[in-house]
């Protein structure tokens, strides 16, 4: 898993680019002709892992034999090592890495960085609404207009 955003923008920039990755696979998914991607689920996908900061995905997958899948999420790519590749799109080597993918990691670090997002809101919001409940007045709307818009400059936006 990669390492947790400090700021708003972070969070944004990071699930922006998770979006980008998981768009990429389902685009490369829908190249595939449907008895692929049936036969993908009786691949035996041994290991897989991210390269490149998450831009390449490795694998090594047991079909009739050993064979060696990459998936290049930048600029939609994919090998793998099996007689049948690319002869009509991705051949179920490369869908069942692709499906792993979505399912093992990308659907795992998107809700990791939502709720990871969501508390850091609630974390600015109780800092913000600090003192409403021991009497303090409320700013003035310019005051506050003018607190949103320091607080967005240092974070990004709030919502």
């Amino acid at each position: 898993m990669s390492t947790t955003p400090n700021t708003l923008a972070d969070y944004d920039a990071a699930l922006d680019t998770l979006r980008a990755r998981g768009l990429a696979v389902r685009a490369l998914l829908a190249e595939c002709r449907a008895d692929r991607r049936w036969r993908a689920a009786t691949v035996n996908v041994v290991w897989a892992a991210a390269r490149d900061n998450g831009d390449r995905i490795v694998a090594s997958v047991r079909g009739s034999a050993l064979y060696e899948v990459t998936i290049t999420l930048g600029a939609v790519g994919f090998n793998c090592t099996c007689p049948d590749h690319n002869r009509t799109g991705p051949c179920k080597h490369v869908v069942a890495v692709a499906n792993r993918y979505l399912v093992k990691y990308a659907r795992p670090e998107w809700t990791r960085l939502t709720e990871g997002r969501a508390a850091l809101v609630a974390a600015l919001d109780a800092v913000s609404d600090e003192g409403e409940d021991e009497g303090w007045e409320d700013p003035h709307p310019e005051d506050r207009a003018e607190a949103i818009a320091l607080a967005r400059a240092e974070f990004g936006p709030l919502y």
